[in-house]
């Protein structure tokens, strides 16, 4: 007991009984603290197996590329990613074999550097007798698969086919796969140096979590890129630090100057959280297209006659939408022993609107019509519209064109989300 009491982070307390205090032992690399321990030799006999457990799990961790987490982070500050790794490193510890693992990209975020590690890990599980299947666009991880199956050959409504499959001597051979031209193809030249830049947002003396008293210039009007390995700071020095900094200096003036020729009116985080949490929710209400293609029907020859305003187009307010699924497009249905289920309306046929709604067309289409057309559909239909094109095109241009323009927001990808956010920024 002699020996543990004089170790920081422990006490020993009146009745003999004893406590480890956490913050004493929160390191960058797990096992530092476990190493430390200097027991005597019937304290080190009895510890040896829980301190070889620790050990292990320590070393788990570090090898998907968590060393840098401390052990008392909460579990909800964790990343997807993080949160994915970190359920596959209790993976590699429990040493299953026969078990089918499904990865949805687990290196999304990594530094080329982690990717090595992340990479022995899933080939570990496979050694192991275990069957690993990966949702991935990274090169390494194809590079290292013993199958290859390339799914398209587009999204959306024209995906859902195989086109290639095969190792990766086979996928680069297939004239088909596009993801075979890609893995083809040479390494894109380095682009020439702009003229240097006249303003900077400089960051001094930057301290927080692992961020050690930084001194930081940012190039404006320039794309800048903070990179490194996971843990070394990133996103402490961006989110953290660099945008709160200049959201409080907002708060003061409503313009903020930088050097001579800088001004800055706001900062906007554009990251991968939802847009919206309920089917109500779809691209064309973040993104702001929904209110003109309303005014648009609005304004046919049909919708006059009857009276019909904008707001008779929208899935939100009655008189318009379908009363039975109130412009959801399906109903709930309560299972008594199952949890619920959403099916198809059968008044509206998941159209989300009633029948005298659906009789006004734009060009032959319905308002669901449009709602279930793809954006490159409707980049097509809505040709004539110089307001709904230029949105439709952003959309196209980041590789958003197989979306639905009805589809509820819910359904969206994190990588989706942020594409969306950006359409909202530059439209």
């Amino acid at each position: 007991m002699a020996s543990l009491r004089a170790l920081p982070g422990f006490a020993v307390g009146p009745s003999g009984t004893l406590s480890a205090h956490p913050g004493a032992w929160h390191r960058p690399t797990h096992g530092h603290w476990v190493k430390q321990l200097s027991l005597e030799k019937r304290d080190a006999t009895i510890a040896e197996p829980i301190i070889r457990e620790l050990e292990q799990r320590c070393r788990f961790l570090s090898d998907v590329g968590l060393n840098y987490l401390t052990l008392d982070r909460a579990g909800n500050t964790l990343s997807g990613g993080e949160s994915q790794r970190v359920r596959l490193a209790s993976q590699l510890a429990s040493e299953l074999c026969g078990v089918l693992y499904v990865l949805d990209e687990p290196t999304i975020g990594l530094h080329p550097s982690d990717n090595e590690q992340l990479l022995a890990a899933l080939n570990r599980l496979r050694s192991n007798g275990n069957t690993v299947v990966v949702v991935e666009h990274d090169r390494a991880t194809m590079e290292q698969a013993d199958l290859i199956i390339d799914m398209g050959p587009g999204g959306g409504k024209t995906g859902g086919s195989i086109v290639a499959m095969g190792t990766l001597s086979d996928i680069t051979k297939n004239s088909n796969s596009l993801t075979g031209r890609w893995l083809n193809s040479p390494a894109p030249p380095v682009r020439a140096e702009r003229d240097y830049p006249d303003d900077f947002i400089e960051l001094k003396s930057a301290t927080m979590h692992n961020l050690q008293d930084l001194n930081v210039r940012f190039p404006c009007a320039r794309f800048s890129v903070v990179t490194g390995v996971s843990g070394s700071g990133k996103t402490t020095l961006v989110r953290k630090v660099l945008e709160p900094q200049l959201k409080q200096q907002l708060k003061k003036k409503k313009t903020l100057q930088i050097g001579n020729n800088t001004f800055i009116k706001r900062v906007v985080e554009v990251d991968q959280s939802p847009i919206g949490r309920t089917p109500r929710s779809t691209p064309t209400t973040y993104v702001g297209i929904m209110s003109d293609i309303r005014k648009l029907f609005a304004q046919l020859p049909d919708s006059k006659v009857r009276g019909y305003t904008a707001s008779r187009f929208s899935f939100n307010v009655k008189g318009g939408r379908c009363d039975t699924c109130n412009g959801q497009g399906a109903v709930n249905l309560e299972m008594a022993f199952l949890p619920n289920t959403f099916v198809p309306c059968e008044t509206c046929s998941g159209h989300r609107y009633n029948s005298e709604t659906l009789r006004v067309t734009y060009r032959g289409h319905s308002i669901a019509d449009v709602l279930e057309a793809t954006v490159d559909e409707a980049l097509t239909l809505f040709e004539a519209q110089p307001r709904i094109r230029k949105t439709l095109e952003l959309m196209t241009d980041l590789g958003l064109g197989y979306l639905t323009l009805g589809q509820a927001s819910n359904t969206l990808s994190g990588g989706e989300a942020q594409r969306i956010k950006l359409v909202s920024e530059l439209r």
